[in-house]
């Protein structure tokens, strides 16, 4: 009795792992579809009660004791030196960077504990206010900002950032930091002071120009060299700024 052996053409072989191309790609493509429903549905049950408790968040917290300076009364300089080294983006954002937020709920649900992002002028300003409610939840941090965005606007953030700040030596706000680092209204301070301020806000304690110059200049250099690097000033200024000494009264 003779065998039959089948032959195995190169057609064949060739459509054989075609099949199992498309089926692998197949499998692949329905597990990546199940683990975003997955991720959306995590997303959501984690997102919804910290959106909710952001819009009950009351906001009148905002208002604050100290002098109120309008923002057509802070100088052009220390707004300009804010933005620059604290927030690039301020005016293209709302409050938060949105990619950000998916990545930030991501790490929360792995770690179970508050991770960081793309820090803004708004979140800071969350963070100065509504320490209590927020609980080292960045997510909530994130819902409260975007409000604060909707409900006041980008010049009226910058006035509740400044009026909010603390720049050491129990002076809160622009006004006392003028009057008690420079002995001047707001107005009048200079490109030097307004950049010495703008670096008090990482660090008001050991940057302090009354207790540390070192430091102080150092912070201060670094906010003129963010200035130049986004056109607020020239090279010119900034190398006779960083020259200068330190001084307070």
């Amino acid at each position: 009795m003779s065998t039959t052996v089948k032959e195995i053409t190169p057609t064949t072989s060739k459509f054989k792992r075609r099949k199992w191309l498309i089926i692998s790609l197949g499998l692949v493509a329905i597990f990546g579809l199940l683990f975003v429903l997955w991720f959306l549905v995590v997303a959501y049950s984690y997102c919804k009660p910290r959106h909710n408790l952001a819009q009950a968040v009351d906001l009148k917290k905002l208002d604050a004791s100290a002098p109120w300076v309008p923002l057509t009364e802070i100088p052009e300089y220390y707004v300009n030196a804010l933005i620059a080294v604290e927030d690039p983006r301020f005016f293209s954002h709302d409050g938060v960077e949105l990619n950000e937020i998916m990545k930030v709920v991501w790490l929360n649900y792995r770690a179970k504990e508050a991770q960081n992002g793309a820090d803004t002028l708004t979140r800071q300003l969350v963070r100065k206010v509504f320490r209590d409610e927020l609980r080292q939840t960045l997510v909530l941090e994130f819902f409260l900002a975007c409000r604060i965005e909707r409900e006041f606007g980008k010049k009226k953030i910058l006035e509740l950032h400044i009026h909010h700040t603390d720049f050491g030596h129990d002076y809160h706000g622009i006004a006392a930091a003028a009057h008690g680092y420079f002995g001047k209204n707001p107005e009048s301070l200079s490109l030097i002071e307004a950049a010495t301020l703008a670096g008090l806000i990482r660090n008001p304690h050991y940057g302090s120009p009354r207790l540390y110059p070192a430091s102080a200049k150092k912070a201060r250099d670094h906010v003129l060299t963010v200035m130049k690097e986004y056109g607020y000033i020239d090279f010119e200024t900034m190398a006779r700024a960083q020259q200068a000494p330190v001084k307070v009264k």
